[in-house]
């Protein structure tokens, strides 16, 4: 560095130059000296430690001025510290004295989904429990989560009876399915402490979490590992977490698995196989259909069970159970590669293994595993009986599975997978028809030529207006509720739900003529009913055990009948709220209108209720009486009227009380006069007057449920019992009131 003697002269200081040397000095003394090396003097000067000064601050403020640091802390607890600076409290290990002591102390849960795509069974989700001091798992697929309470029970009565102790504490996310009121009062009845992890905390349940990851980690990879499809992850989910129980853990002494802690001896791994492996299981010669039937079918490794393995039988496309199996665990070489039932494999000869059957270590399975599956590691050979024979046994019925072919990239020795071609291959085998359907024409057009046509009546506007009398029916229908006041015109509202429509038509038998009727119903699921209770929704109807009185005192005191049909009968109660309604398809309405529904319409929910309360009110007006046992029956002196929705049947001796009914509801509704004074038809009853008394016959009815289920020419039998039926005469006496 230069320095200015001007400068330090001003300074007061004095500088001497004599003899090839300067001498700065001041009146305290020397302050430095230095020697001329060429033109310029140089100086040398001893560095010095510079401290700075601070005049005393208050610790707060200097805390603020150095930008909250935490070299210069604050004097107690700094609000914008906490606010801009802190973080998660850490986790730390549990210590050993607040670890779980035995089985079932401690447990905790979790469910992953939705997955796609479903299992080929329909499920999207599954769910996990934990036991804490052995770290072994169950765990159970579910279709939604509303079925983790039902799983949750049944665990625990598993577990429960299994080793005769009771849960202590069970630890669980803040789910929904796990804070519900009937999970907790379970939990409650069961004295089970339910402990729910701090919102977005999972950390605080790290071993159901983490066992989660390794699961499904693992079934990733028995799926990519196999030739079964994505849509086996379910079977693939059961299986990881056999295998997991079998594996060793860090939170277990060295060498031990939570097989050996659940069960109390180590876990037998002779019966583990190749997931998705070739499997050949035996056939029974029962199931056999003659000597020269292949004794094993083909079917592929997908899971464990109590005794025996689970398979998938790509013939079948379902799961079935077996014991006697011989695996091919050799990998599929694309040489010689078939494709049988959407299942890649190859024709290489490979290793066959055959496990007898006999351990003394089973898997779990639910007890209703058709309805809700469970994973394989518990013991039940003491609950499950042995199977006596070989014969596989089906699980669970399920819907074709679309089973997902995977094509390699690379050939054992190097060939390319897209040089190969893969033949498919159908079934040879003989399809001979149940037992129980040889009565049944199962041909398709031998069945339409039966008789088993199509229904006429249509079902959509389209096909319905092409045709002149179902076009009239329509038409009609929008007369009754234009004059009958339904609904009005009014521009669209603003923030107000539209209700949408559709139609209906079906063919209604009036005494020996068919009528075409077409019915206008409002889609009712999209109405807001949330404000009205459930006595505001629900209409009585008449009992069938009313109606039997009712013949029986016309026999008995020789009364006439009348019969009568309100015409749109739902369309006469006046709506307490106002409900739009979109313009159904037929009528003509200008752009940017709707309909204001005024008057009930079919589909609403509040429609019957508000149909019967006009009819009692009318009814009540007109001096009948309603009863107190049947709501549905009426009656004034020797006149009985009773009333199913919109149908009114009468029953007196006296036939200007009935004419004067007709003409006051006539005045009020619009009716349809059925009376005939030897036939009726009720209820779907056909009532006939004879000279002895009222006959009574469904004939039309079981004529409708025989053409409806194509049963009109099956063999009829003349008595309805089995044949072959030995009954044995029974000892002593008999007290019966017939």
């Amino acid at each position: 560095n230069l320095l200015s003697v001007s400068k330090m002269e001003k300074a007061g200081l004095r500088i001497v130059f004599e003899n090839e040397k300067v001498i700065v000095s001041s009146n305290q003394g020397v302050v430095m000296e230095g020697n001329l090396q060429g033109n310029m003097y140089s100086v040398f000067v001893e560095p010095v430690e510079v401290q700075t000064v601070v005049a005393a601050v208050p610790e707060s403020l200097m805390h603020r001025r150095m930008g909250h640091s935490s070299l210069y802390p604050a004097d107690g607890i700094c609000d914008t510290c906490q606010r801009g600076k802190q973080t998660r409290a850490p986790y730390v290990d549990l210590p050993e004295v607040k670890k779980p002591t035995r089985l079932l102390e401690v447990i905790s849960g979790d469910v992953k989904g939705p997955i796609t795509p479903p299992t080929f069974d329909g499920f999207r989700y599954f769910v996990t429990f934990t036991d804490h001091f052995s770290n072994f798992t169950h765990v159970y697929l579910l279709k939604s989560k509303d079925e983790v309470f039902e799983r949750f029970k049944e665990y625990e009565a598993t577990v429960t009876s299994r080793l005769l102790t009771k849960i202590g504490k069970a630890r669980f996310d803040n789910g929904g399915e796990f804070k519900s009121e009937q999970f907790l009062a379970f939990c409650r009845e069961k004295g089970i402490e339910v402990q729910f992890t701090i919102p977005r905390n999972p950390s605080q349940n790290g071993k159901s979490e983490r066992l989660m990851r390794t699961i499904f980690s693992m079934a990733r990879c028995l799926v990519m590992d196999s030739t079964l499809g994505n849509c086996m992850w379910g079977e693939a989910v059961r299986s990881s977490v056999f295998l997991i129980n079998r594996l060793g853990t860090r939170a277990l002494p060295s060498g031990k698995t939570p097989a050996e802690v659940w069960f109390g001896h180590p876990p037998d791994l002779s019966k583990i196989r190749t997931f998705g492996c070739r499997a050949y299981a035996h056939i029974p010669k029962e199931d056999r259909r003659g000597c020269l039937e292949p004794v094993s079918r083909l079917t592929y490794l997908v899971g464990y069970c109590p005794n025996g393995w689970r398979l998938y039988d790509p013939e079948t496309q379902k799961v079935i159970r077996a014991r006697s199996v011989k695996f091919d665990e050799s990998p599929i070489l694309v040489a010689g590669a078939v494709n049988r039932g959407g299942l890649v494999e190859t024709e290489a000869e490979g290793t066959l293994v055959e496990w007898n059957g006999d351990s003394d270590e089973s898997s779990e399975t639910s007890t209703s595993e058709a309805s809700a599956i469970t994973s394989d590691d518990d013991e039940f050979q003491d609950t499950l009986p042995e199977l006596d024979s070989d014969q596989p046994v089906l699980v669970e019925p399920t819907t074709p599975v679309p089973v997902v072919t995977p094509v390699p990239t690379m050939a054992s020795g190097g060939a390319s997978m897209s040089n190969l071609e893969s033949q498919q291959r159908t079934s040879g085998r003989t399809r001979r028809v149940p037992d129980h359907l040889r009565d049944y024409e199962l041909n398709f057009l031998a069945a339409l030529s039966a008789g088993c046509l199509p229904s006429e009546t249509p079902t959509t506007y389209n096909s319905a207006v092409k045709d002149e009398e179902w076009s009239a029916a329509i038409q009609d229908e929008l007369k009754n509720m234009a004059d009958n006041g339904t609904w009005e015109i009014v521009p669209t509202p603003e923030n107000q739900t539209l209700v949408d429509s559709k139609w209906v038509f079906r063919q209604k038998l009036v005494g020996d003529v068919v009528v075409k009727r077409a019915r206008l119903v409002a889609r009712g699921f999209m109405e807001n009913t949330s404000d009205l209770s459930t006595a505001d929704l629900y209409a009585p109807v008449a009992r069938m055990s009313t109606l039997r009185l009712l013949l029986a005192i016309a026999v008995e005191k020789d009364l006439q009948w009348f019969q009568y049909d309100v015409k749109a009968a739902f369309l006469c109660g006046f709506l307490q709220r106002p409900v739009y309604m979109q313009p159904p398809r037929g009528l003509q309405v200008p752009p940017g209108h709707v309909c204001k529904l005024v008057k009930s319409l079919y589909g609403l929910k509040s429609a019957p209720k508000t149909w019967n309360s006009t009819l009692n009110e009318q009814l009540i007006a007109m001096g009948l009486e309603r009863s107190k046992v049947d709501p549905c029956l009426y009656h004034k002196g020797s006149t009985y009227m009773l009333v199913w929705v919109d149908d009114i049947i009468i029953f007196t001796h006296d036939t200007s009380e009935a004419r004067l009914i007709k003409s006051q509801l006539g005045s009020k509704f619009k009716l349809s006069d059925l009376s005939n004074s030897r036939n009726m038809t009720f209820l779907g009853i056909e009532i006939t007057k004879t000279d002895q008394g009222v006959f009574l016959s469904q004939k039309l009815l079981m004529e409708k449920v025989v053409q409806k289920f194509g049963m009109a020419d099956c063999r009829p039998s003349k008595i309805p019992i089995l044949p072959k039926l030995f009954l044995k005469t029974g000892s002593g006496t008999y007290d019966a009131p017939y």
